[in-house]
């Protein structure tokens, strides 16, 4: 952080801290100039626009301005760190835009309607027409993301409030502004997401960076301050893709070729331990013209387990850490935690669905792109039918690139079906009591 960044910061009055300014700049080509900040969410003092009473929450200025900026540019992306955050801002942003549509009508402003209020709490929404912005996240189906995003290309909806779901692997077309609320998760998000705007050739990638407290601020001006600089963040968590290639390889698994050691570890367990310590990606097993897959195969027929031990930690493995049900309303849910035994992230969006014998799908949705990643657990939720019990459907995962549907077999102890599914059922006998 620059000193002319700590001393803007140190110098905040009591009233901009409450009230923190946007941070808004501009890149080109990964390295643009920034520029001087434009406005302010709010009025930092006084009353708000409007006519409305004093409300000590940000929030109000915050969704006042993202909707002034909105309605000034023909698209608009809005990235929020949150699924939840992202429902309640685009209801509140649609919620303010038939508030102004209704009063210029009327003539009378929007002096009558209701204040808004601090975005964590809960309450109705009324419905908009017509819509300002739709939400597009990984618990919206594939169909309606589908919709949305082409809708946002055509013109026909001036904003879109997404989570991550939006910042790879997507043509958005033609994009005049991109909007953070809250500063980006790190440098390299921050880029793709700002980077959404002017994506085209010659093009200034323009955004503006609300923070939510001083803290925040903080971490967006550095943020804002590295984007600038290109000084993205190290992948700490993927590995380098380093290859252990055996010239000696394998035997098969015929006694008299096992070449056991007198503490009865055979040779191929010994090169499979050592590419296991060296943390390779990638096992080459060649001996010029000696090495066969026969007789790989020949040694994985008699002791598998090596070999399995070697494949769970290369790429990744996803599993269910935790299958969990609960009733809501009479209707059953299903929390699933997601756990990765491998050593990469998910190299795309990750499908859930829940099917039934007859393959009829009941419900259907996507996690984060590159989630599950190799540490910690992912939790997804899924709503089932009204109706739908959960015994015996089956739990199906497949991997999504560009829109290619890939399957994945679960890669649990567990018994699997032949498609990769797991079938849903008690681990305990329900007849039997826990203690």
């Amino acid at each position: 952080m620059t000193d002319a960044t700590e001393a803007a910061i140190d110098n905040l009055s009591h009233e901009e801290r409450r009230f923190p300014p946007s941070a808004e700049f501009a890149a080109q080509a990964g390295v643009g100039n920034p520029s001087p900040g434009q406005d302010r969410p709010g009025p930092p003092g006084g009353e708000p626009a409007g006519g409305r009473p004093r409300n000590n929450s940000i929030w109000p200025h915050v969704e006042e301005r993202i909707v002034d900026l909105v309605e000034a540019h023909r698209s608009t992306i809005v990235f929020a760190n949150s699924r939840r955050l992202a429902e309640r801002l685009c209801a509140r942003l649609n919620e303010i835009h038939l508030e102004r549509l209704l009063g210029a009508e009327s003539g009378l402003g929007d002096a009558s309607a209701a204040p808004a209020q601090v975005m964590a709490q809960s309450g109705a929404s009324r419905g908009a027409d017509p819509i300002l912005a739709r939400a597009h996240h990984g618990s919206v189906s594939k169909e309606q993301r589908a919709l949305i995003e082409e809708d946002l290309k055509a013109g026909r909806l001036p904003a879109v409030v997404a989570t991550s779901s939006l910042e790879l692997g997507i043509d958005m077309g033609a994009v005049d502004l991109v909007i953070q609320v809250e500063s980006a998760p790190s440098v390299a998000s921050g880029l793709q997401r700002i980077g959404r705007a002017g994506h085209q050739v010659g093009a200034v990638s323009r955004g503006v960076v609300f923070p939510k407290y001083r803290g925040d601020l903080v971490q967006s001006a550095v943020v804002a301050e590295r984007m600038v600089a290109g000084q993205i963040e190290a992948l700490s968590y993927r590995p380098p893709w380093v290859a252990a290639i055996c010239e000696v390889g394998f035997t098969t698994g015929d006694p008299q070729e096992l070449r056991t050691d007198e503490d009865g570890i055979t040779y191929n367990e010994q090169i499979i331990s050592h590419a296991a310590d060296v943390g390779v990606n990638y096992l080459s097993l060649w001996s010029w013209h000696t090495q066969s897959a026969a007789n790989i195969l020949s040694y994985y027929e008699k002791f598998p387990g090596p070999i399995d031990e070697m494949a769970r930690q290369i790429g990744y493995r996803i599993r269910p850490s935790f299958i969990w049900t609960f009733k809501r309303d009479g209707v059953t849910g299903l929390v699933i935690g997601l756990a990765n035994d491998g050593i990469t992230p998910v190299p795309g969006v990750l499908r859930l669905s829940v099917l039934s014998e007859d393959d009829k799908i009941h419900v259907s949705g996507c996690v984060d792109p590159g989630y599950p990643k190799p540490t910690g657990v992912h939790q997804a939720m899924l709503m089932l039918p009204a109706g739908v019990p959960w015994e015996g459907l089956r739990l199906k995962a497949e991997l999504e690139v560009k829109g290619v549907c890939y399957p994945v077999r679960w890669a649990c102890r567990q018994k699997v079906n032949s498609d990769g599914s797991l079938m849903l059922r008690h681990n305990y006998n329900p007849d039997q009591p826990l203690v």
